[in-house]
């Protein structure tokens, strides 16, 4: 090796020895605050992860997809198809974020990862200013594990949105009432325009900005600053102006659409998500308790359902002694939430309560800091840690199941399934999905070379524990008919989704030959999983036919003409 070659080489090896001997020195020196910051970079690395990981959307994403590629920036304010919900500037950023990069699994989940980054970053903005660094830390880790915020933080759901917002309103609504600078003006500014953006992007946000925003105003008003509380006032006015302009325009129209009034989701959600109000016996007042469990369970995990409700209540008692308004912020926060359920306005049911999250962690952080103070310095370290490690543990179990999966979080990935159809099908066979199924096989057909393919809908469309759903009855007879038109030999394609059912056994889920009036047909599964299935069987010699379908009967719940875009529609009998 040349002498300078060697020279530098030693340079820069020393150099570089010298940086990790320097950072090293900087982590023994504050371990801390190294904690804080590598917690911080380790949920922004599990967060690019899976969206690098480009995943095909699953059944809830493609529903909404579906509605975003078909239609135009008005259409969006009319019902939705596939029973669909969604705040409508949410909406326009999807579309707008889908046609500027044209890609499907990937354009359509870069709001959801722009908010998902931001809501980790307020969120470790946040425990910087009220916890001492250790705590923050603790506090971050927890917020950046969290498999419920990893999921929806790169997925077509607007959850992810919801806790994004969420933080920037408290924060905001929290900075004006600790300003000891002279900038509450700026802070006000912030948070209306915060709050209008929000609005049109957030269903629960309305509650958010009534508890922070209302809760601000009061503080300012009480403290002599009638200016200030004048001028969010006015912007709290401006909120509902605009809320109730969307309310009125978009968002009982899209009500309308998805029956939520009727029996649609509704009567899904009046089994678990409404507040029975007043409560009329036994049972509607075990409701709240158990309201309260279910949402514990839901967003920390089973095994820490109950380490987590017994700090958020302690940290319920410390933040009244410490931090007395921001608690009323996220008390009157729930509360205003707990009204609109018992309004039947607003469902209290899991994922929806996904902005709920950050507010309960910064209870619990109350309750570490305090622990970390009241005891002595040798308790502090491995206290803190198992209760941390308690907390985290139960949110970590989804986290690590969905970075099992290749890509990570890879829901009902149908892309082996039609890659398996489109080598294996032949002439004269025909491809039968469940109504679960059509939204995802209507994205992705032509990417798969499945366009020209024969199609049809099955005639059963259960819910996740098998039910028929209104509107859907069995319609033996379709199927049959198509059966009977087929050439004996031919092959047909069975492939169910069930959203979210998880049966013990992959192949109970219910057999779509079941639907057929003739004697059993020999099926050979080619997938089984817990909520898709594909199946196949050979058409036997026709049978006599009884009864000729009416194609009305036999038509799809839902008009797809806009969701077909011109391409091959599904066969229906008598069509």
């Amino acid at each position: 090796m040349p002498t300078g070659a060697y020279q530098a080489e030693t340079e820069n090896s020393g150099i570089l020895q010298g940086r990790i001997s320097s950072l090293w020195h900087q982590v023994k020196s504050n371990p801390a605050a190294s904690f804080f910051w590598a917690s911080l970079m380790l949920g922004i690395i599990l967060r690019l992860y899976v969206f690098a990981g480009g995943r095909m959307l699953w059944l809830d994403e493609s529903m909404i997809a579906l509605n975003l590629m078909t239609r135009s920036g008005d259409e969006l304010r009319e019902p939705l198809n596939f029973l669909q919900m969604a705040p409508i500037g949410w909406l326009y950023a999807n579309k707008f974020m889908y046609e500027l990069t044209g890609s499907v699994n990937f354009g359509f989940r870069i709001t959801s990862l722009i908010t998902g980054l931001g809501a980790l970053g307020l969120f470790a903005w946040f425990c910087q200013r009220l916890f001492s660094m250790p705590i923050a830390a603790c506090m971050t880790l927890a917020f950046a594990v969290s498999g419920l915020l990893v999921r929806y933080s790169v997925e077509l759901k607007p959850y992810g949105s919801d806790a994004f917002f969420t933080l920037a309103v408290l924060g905001l609504a929290w900075l004006i009432t600790e300003d000891r600078h002279g900038r509450s003006k700026l802070y006000i500014g912030l948070l209306a325009l915060t709050g209008l953006v929000g609005v049109v992007s957030s269903f629960p946000i309305v509650y958010v900005l009534g508890g922070c925003g209302g809760t601000a105003i009061l503080y300012l008003f009480f403290n002599g600053r009638r200016l200030d509380a004048g001028l969010l006032a006015f912007a709290a006015i401006i909120w509902l102006i605009v809320f109730a302009m969307i309310m009125q325009s978009v968002y009982l129209t899209q009500a309308t659409g998805t029956g939520f009034r009727e029996e649609g989701i509704n009567s899904f959600f009046s089994m678990t998500g409404y507040a029975p109000f007043p409560p009329m016996s036994a049972s509607d007042l075990i409701w709240y308790p158990r309201w309260v469990h279910n949402m514990a369970k839901f967003l920390f995990g089973e095994f820490a359902t109950y380490p987590a409700l017994v700090l958020m209540l302690a940290g319920v008692w410390l933040m009244a002694i410490a931090r007395r308004w921001l608690l009323a912020m996220i008390l009157v926060t729930f509360f205003l939430a707990l009204i609109g359920s018992m309004l039947e306005s607003y469902p209290l049911f899991e994922r929806l309560l996904l902005f709920a999250l950050p507010l309960l962690l910064l209870l619990i952080g109350q309750a570490l800091e305090t622990l970390r103070t009241e005891l002595s310095r040798r308790a502090r370290a491995p206290v803190i840690a198992g209760t941390l490690v308690i907390i985290i543990i139960g949110s970590m179990f989804p986290l690590a199941d969905g970075m099992r999966q290749k890509p990570a979080f890879a829901r009902q990935d149908l892309g082996p399934l039609f890659e398996h159809i489109r080598n294996e099908f032949q002439p004269g066979d025909i491809l039968a999905l469940n109504v679960w199924a059509v939204p995802t096989y209507l994205i992705y057909r032509d990417d798969f070379g499945l366009g020209d393919t024969n199609w049809t809908i099955l005639p059963k469309g259960e819910n996740a524990d098998g039910a028929t759903l209104p509107g859907m009855e069995v319609r033996e007879t379709c199927l049959a008919s198509i059966v009977a038109d087929m050439t004996p030999g031919a092959r047909v394609w069975g492939l169910r989704v069930r959203p979210l059912s998880k049966p013990s056994s992959p192949v109970q889920m219910p057999d779509y030959a079941d639907t057929l009036d003739r004697d059993s047909l020999p099926i050979k599964t080619h997938f089984a999983k817990a909520q898709i299935r594909l199946d196949t069987f050979r058409v036997p010699e026709p049978g006599p036919q009884e009864i000729t379908p009416d194609a009305a009967i036999c038509a799809y719940e839902y008009d797809i003409t806009r969701e077909l875009q011109r391409a091959r529609p599904p066969l229906i009998p008598g069509n």
